[in-house]
């Protein structure tokens, strides 16, 4: 029950000291184990829960629309590691310190909400619907023409009754929802949508090693494998009809990364920068992976960020991405790619595009990538200690999560000063970033809304004047 009162006190916070039950709700959800989500019996009582337990103990108030942090959950939250670990999302709730109206010593005043921002042109999505038997794209899968097996979801597996169950649904004749793939390799699609089915059914068609287990309706058929069913139901399986919607090559990198975001509903739904390594397999998967593996990033982040879910992989994207197109230029639309596109207008977009480019990328670009990575990382770890990557408000304060944002501005301009100078300077450069954080400006710049060009090049530019 604490880590949950932490999340809905920090989500107010998050919100300017003020949270609704929808805001406390989708805090609540992001920090559920994979694969869990709230009732509906859990959702209708969430706001007797805050009442019950945050409202009694005097840690928030109800205010309209939902509750206000009091003084009180502020110093509560003070006492108490962050329920949360490293974020994952740009404007992740809980990485954000304790605000109030009234400004206290160390916080800022509260950082209001941002405008909608279009991303793309909704024309240019170029998508083709197929209709295959399983027979057919069994065929693809066996001989590699549809990959299934992508390294950031080989922890994730349907247990043997989830994948006896999706068998016997196609015996019962019930629909399949939708496949998605990805059509940019010739010779090859990738899966991000109904990868778990496209397993279980390989694991059943095509390697016939998954037995029959829990069936509700045809309990004749536990234990069996594909080959000792009777002819008749594996005709009825190899004939059954998948609805596959294949993604065009021509559809350009941040549409199709807005589809696979907006389709991706299995059970376990993938992380941007997870969507992103499937869309652009080759070099930029692998460079990436030696980023986040070099002993410079570890130690500047103390292991925290997590490789489960890609997490390392994208703070090195977003690294790779500002050294390759310069803060000052990102977001222009007076600028093109050599290729003739403009520039992406939002981060999702601009991360997904610097794979494309470092796909293409020569290797002596790339070396000096990295050398300019482990540099950086490591003189933010001399600069800033058990600090680094993380927001300041005062020298010893209580220590947040990593920031994303924070991570690619500092590991972005430490890469372009010498050793020496940083020495010189240090103090001088967390004492000017403390000072920094405390202005509603610059953290704004850093906390929300990190997809507005805007924002994004006033957290770069702020912090050159540590």
């Amino acid at each position: 029950m604490d880590r949950q009162i932490q999340i809905a006190l920090e989500a107010m916070v998050a919100h300017g000291g003020t949270a609704t039950t929808q805001q406390i709700y989708e805090a609540v959800t992001r920090n559920l184990p994979d694969g869990l989500v709230l009732s509906q019996q859990g959702q209708a009582s969430l706001r007797t829960f805050v009442n019950r337990n945050a409202v009694d103990e005097g840690w928030a108030e109800q205010a309209q629309p939902g509750w206000r942090i009091t003084p009180k959950g502020r110093a509560y939250l003070e006492e108490v590691e962050p329920a949360i670990g490293t974020e994952t999302e740009d404007t992740l709730a809980d990485e954000l310190p304790s605000v109030s109206t009234d400004t206290e010593e160390g916080s800022p005043p509260p950082i209001p909400p941002d405008p909608v921002f279009k991303p793309f042109d909704p024309t240019s999505i170029r998508v083709e619907q197929r209709m295959m038997s399983i027979f057919q794209v069994m065929r693809k899968v066996e001989s590699r023409d549809i990959d299934i097996r992508p390294d950031f979801q080989r922890n994730f597996v349907w247990n043997s009754v989830r994948q006896s169950r999706l068998i016997e649904s196609i015996l019962l004749r019930i629909p399949l929802p939708a496949f998605y793939l990805d059509a940019t390799l010739d010779d090859k699609w990738l899966v991000v949508d109904g990868l778990q089915r496209l397993t279980t059914l390989d694991r059943f068609f095509n390697k016939r090693d998954l037995p029959l287990t829990n069936l509700e309706f045809f309990a004749e058929l536990e234990g069996k494998r594909f080959d000792e069913l009777p002819r008749n139901l594996q005709r009825q399986i190899e004939d059954t009809e998948l609805n596959l919607y294949v993604i065009r090559p021509e559809t350009p990198p941040e549409v199709k990364f807005t589809v696979f975001s907006r389709v991706n509903t299995g059970g376990l739904v993938l992380t941007p920068q997870e969507i992103r390594h499937a869309l652009f397999q080759g070099r930029a998967t692998s460079f990436l992976a030696e980023l986040a593996q070099l002993d410079e990033f570890i130690k500047a982040t103390e292991g925290s960020i997590s490789s489960l879910r890609m997490d390392d992989r994208e703070c090195a994207l977003r690294f790779a991405a500002f050294y390759m197109t310069s803060y000052e230029t990102y977001g222009r639309t007076d600028i093109r790619t050599k290729s003739g596109r403009s520039l992406q207008q939002n981060l999702d977009g601009f991360l997904s595009e610097a794979m494309e480019r470092i796909n293409r990328a020569d290797e002596a670009l790339l070396a000096r990538q990295k050398e300019g990575f482990s540099e950086s990382n490591e003189a933010c770890r001399d600069g800033f200690r058990r600090y680094a990557f993380r927001k300041m408000y005062k020298r010893d304060g209580r220590r947040t999560q990593i920031s994303k944002p924070l991570f690619e501005v500092w590991s972005v301009l430490l890469q372009s000063y010498s050793f020496e100078a940083l020495e010189r300077s240090k103090e001088a450069i967390v004492d000017g970033f403390i000072e920094l954080m405390n202005q509603v400006e610059f953290n704004k710049s850093i906390s929300w809304a990190r997809a507005v060009p805007a924002r994004c090049t006033r957290g770069f530019v702020r912090s050159t004047s540590c």
